[in-house]
């Protein structure tokens, strides 16, 4: 049924970290978490990568009325065949189209849209990573105590070692 994850702080901010397929109980789990919470709006919605067992849940969370403020995704084009494509090309394809799928959706429910890439930062409430294209190998002085992102193989990892969370797609 995927993956996903919901953080959220004292102050309300609200991180959502791929949210499972669309009609699968742990979306519709996820739903309620923040319905019962009093949660109606996301401040930022992480798409780790372009699988439906990922991404699903958002469409469904955008259909249900929750409001995505920003929403953080590769760049469709980004997505690559690997190899002579042969083998795998109609699944990138898919991919592609997929996401742009949920991008779309997402801008229409007025989601400020944002693609991932290297240098960049993500954060939400006290959470700050910063987005690197290959998986450090350890922590520096350069990380600034607040974490590490990285994006590796079409997916996205974040890490944020203050408070020990780590959110990853698989």
């Amino acid at each position: 049924q995927g993956a996903g994850c919901v953080w959220h702080d004292q102050d309300g901010h609200v991180l959502i970290f791929d949210a499972y397929m669309r009609d699968s109980e742990p979306a519709r789990k996820m739903i309620q978490y923040l319905e019962d919470n009093g949660l109606k709006e996301v401040d930022t919605a992480v798409l780790s990568h372009a699988h439906v067992d990922h991404g699903g849940g958002i469409i469904r969370m955008l259909e249900s009325g929750i409001k995505i403020r920003n929403f953080l995704c590769y760049d469709p084009a980004s997505l690559k065949l690997a190899g002579t494509g042969s083998g795998n090309a109609r699944g990138v394809l898919e991919d592609k189209e997929y996401l742009q799928d949920i991008v779309a959706l997402a801008r229409s429910k007025g989601a400020s849209v944002r693609y991932i890439d290297d240098g960049d930062t993500v954060t939400c409430g006290a959470m700050r990573f910063d987005v690197y294209r290959d998986q450090p190998d350890h922590f520096t002085a350069n990380d600034g105590g607040y974490g590490w992102a990285y994006t590796n193989d079409g997916s996205l990892t974040l890490y944020e070692p203050d408070l020990g969370v780590l959110l990853l797609g698989d």
